[in-house]
């Protein structure tokens, strides 16, 4: 979905849905930039639904590293207690 700010009129997908009237300059600016905003919102939402993605793998993969770790670690201890 698009959301953009053109002259004053406000579209989604093209389709405008509502026009600015009588605002200060300002405030149109704020409005231009919350509209941005909202408009990038798709993209952030998909980084950040990658970045959790990575991170659950990243994190699966360290856990099975610290096993393997943690089994070899025990079988190096026990195997120099069968040698003394």
């Amino acid at each position: 979905m698009a959301i953009r700010l053109i002259g004053n009129d406000i579209e989604i997908d093209g389709e405008k849905v509502a026009r600015v009237l009588d605002i200060r300059k300002t405030l149109f600016y704020q409005l231009e930039a919350y509209i941005d905003k909202a408009d990038a919102y798709d993209d952030v939402d998909e980084s950040h639904s990658k970045l959790a993605s990575e991170l659950k793998e990243i994190e699966e993969i360290t856990k099975e590293d610290v096993n393997m770790a943690f089994s070899r670690g025990y079988r190096e201890g026990k195997s120099d207690a069968n040698s003394d």
